[in-house]
């Protein structure tokens, strides 16, 4: 059992508010995306896989301009099974949907997302939602502990 002074004040509270936050972000996703949550986690891995290196150089993020094809890095199936927990015969399913989609495009090396992905389909809502939700989340984890 975990010592009772270790453990964050209002651990309850704050468990609820995160949870009914990432309840929020499912339902984001859900109602602006042709996919289920399964699908939207590999369109999540992939888009991430192709931006990490380009994200991890923050002066590249200066302009905000999409990322050049060649900014993107193509990610394997495999990669994307490892990265989000899914059986690799899930992914296969998944990304053969987001690929008849068009959400995905298969190139030598592995899956690239539509670019430019934040504006391609509903993604803009998504990403501007998923922002709100973070910053609703983080203002009522402050309030509680202004308590």
């Amino acid at each position: 059992m975990q010592d009772a002074a270790a453990t964050p004040k209002h651990l309850r509270l704050k468990g609820l508010i995160v949870c009914e936050a990432m309840l929020r972000l499912c339902r984001l996703m859900t109602d602006h995306f042709d996919c289920d949550l399964e699908c939207v986690v590999c369109y999540m891995a992939v888009i991430s896989a192709n931006l990490g290196r380009k994200m991890r150089d923050r002066d590249g993020l200066a302009d905000d301009l999409p990322p050049s094809d060649e900014e993107r890095w193509p990610v394997s199936r495999r990669a994307v099974a490892a990265s989000v927990g899914l059986p690799r015969e899930t992914v296969r399913r998944k990304v053969m949907e987001l690929v008849e989609k068009g959400h995905l495009v298969e190139v030598r090396g592995g899956l690239k997302a539509v670019a430019p992905a934040l504006e391609h389909a509903e993604n803009l809502q998504i990403v501007l939602g998923a922002i709100r939700t973070f910053q609703r989340t983080a203002a009522e984890l402050n309030a509680v502990d202004e308590r």
